[in-house]
């Protein structure tokens, strides 16, 4: 069990500076488990602090360097003293969020909002581009029995997606409309048919993800050829849905968003922008819509772990490329080319497990 030493990392230092170093191997803390990393997913929260567009670098909330990652799985190496419920080699996956647990949000269970906030891989807390993280045991999940690294890394992204389905609400019979399939979509999309949707549809501007999402019983509109507002119309006879998911980030889809959600309805941002967006708070105000805003995945993981289980969200298809540890800066050099359908790229430590 490795308690000292070194271990390779992937650690950016500037925009676009993603070097392969030697990093010491974390410490832990009584409550704290070292995991050695065995796959991690590229996010495009990770991608944006690779090129230096992430909201979080401007406004203060994070700093180079860092170690990114945490879509994550990973093995229990070691365990602090006070560590309960686990044992060495357990697959494991873990919150993003780490919170302080006693400020006025985290007694709240509003832990994503600690007023001491740290993010793994993200805010001030190294993440698992490296051969070992370290996490409180209480922000750890164990995998069930029979889940493999490869699906298991999917387990934050879903549970993104599931909470801001949990958050904004999707009643059952409703229909669901998602602006994007990137994994957050795609999640998204799944999550709200799991949560009573009777019809939803994934608008996107390529034919990419087409065939895998009509695969889910969903519709999609290509929004290169037509308008979504057409697309829609044509699948259900209405030109709007009850619920509205915005997984873009393209302030130019927003008032689009607003625009598609049926009066009475709702509408979830769930992506960054890092732009102002100016919305038509007339059309919202006026046709009594809620907007809704999420981040994280908080209180998401077990929900969406047992809806993995049971068959209700798919992650096969969305594994589109994976690299060793490694060649971590090759493989965002490959995201960044946007070459090609990418859903998802891993960072594996054993690119033979499946």
């Amino acid at each position: 069990m490795p308690t000292s030493g070194t271990m390779l990392a992937a650690v950016l230092h500037a925009p676009y500076e993603l070097e392969m170093e030697q990093a010491p191997i974390p410490t832990l803390a009584a409550d704290e488990v070292l995991i050695e990393v065995l796959a991690c997913g590229i996010c495009t929260t990770d991608v944006e602090l690779y090129d230096g567009s992430q909201p979080y670098l401007h406004n203060g909330t994070s700093a180079y360097p860092m170690i990114m990652g945490h879509e994550w799985c990973g093995q229990i190496a070691a365990m602090g003293d006070a560590v309960q419920g686990f044992t060495a080699g357990q697959l494991v996956v873990g919150d993003v969020s780490v919170g302080c647990g006693v400020c006025y949000n985290c007694m709240q269970g509003k832990y994503h909002l600690c007023e001491h906030r740290r993010e793994v891989g993200v805010i001030h807390y190294d993440g698992a581009f490296a051969q070992y993280l370290k996490l409180p045991f209480k922000s750890v999940y164990a995998v069930a029995p029979g889940v493999s690294p490869r699906t298991a890394m999917f387990i934050e992204p879903a549970a993104t997606s599931v909470r801001a389905v949990m958050k904004t609400g999707v009643g059952f019979g409703d229909r669901v409309l998602v602006y994007g399939d990137g994994s957050i979509g795609l999640f998204a999309a799944q999550a709200a048919l799991a949560a009573g949707a009777s019809h939803v549809a994934v608008a996107a501007r390529k034919n990419l993800h087409k065939a895998l999402i009509e695969s889910w019983g969903m519709e999609f509109i290509n929004t290169g050829e037509t308008s979504v507002e057409t697309g829609v119309q044509a699948y259900w006879g209405v030109n709007r849905a009850e619920v509205v998911f915005e997984c873009t980030g393209n302030v130019e889809v927003c008032n689009e968003a607003i625009h598609r959600t049926a009066s009475g309805g709702k509408l979830c941002a769930i992506s960054f922008s890092g732009k102002m967006a100016s919305l038509d708070i007339d059309d919202l105000v006026c046709r009594d819509i809620t907007m809704v805003g999420t981040v994280a995945s908080p209180n998401a993981f077990v929900p969406t772990m047992r809806m993995m289980q049971a068959g209700r969200i798919h992650v096969d298809g969305m594994l589109t490329a994976v690299y060793p540890l490694e060649r971590a800066p090759e493989a965002f050099q490959f995201v960044k080319q946007k070459k090609g359908p990418r859903i998802k790229v891993g960072i594996l430590k054993n690119l033979a497990v499946k």
